[in-house]
């Protein structure tokens, strides 16, 4: 059997090469829901102070038949930044930890 050693920070850099890669297929197919949702996520981190997954699944239901990736994309390259962290309140995602952002 042969295996292949992969360092700490280059196993880091490939995974999240293959984050970028796997958002960025999944936001072509919805890049109207992604505008959409990108500045709802604004309009509710302005008015609240943060915002979450949650919040925005709220607020603007994902397209169906859309990957659960989807959601990630709507924060990346928002400007916002990571100000906590909390459990999602949504019961089909089993009371994971969620990021909560703000300005």
């Amino acid at each position: 059997m042969h295996s292949t050693t992969i360092s700490p920070s280059s196993g880091y850099q490939l995974g999240l090469d293959l984050q970028a890669r796997g958002i960025e297929r999944v936001s072509s197919r919805h890049q109207d829901w992604l505008t959409r949702a990108r500045a709802v996520a604004k309009q509710i981190a302005a008015e609240t102070g943060s915002v979450s997954s949650d919040d925005v699944h709220a607020a603007l239901p994902m397209p169906e038949g859309a990957h659960p990736a989807l959601m990630g994309a709507v924060f990346k390259k928002l400007g916002l930044r990571v100000v906590g962290y909390t459990n999602t309140c949504r019961p089909q995602a089993h009371g994971r930890i969620i990021r909560v952002y703000g300005p």
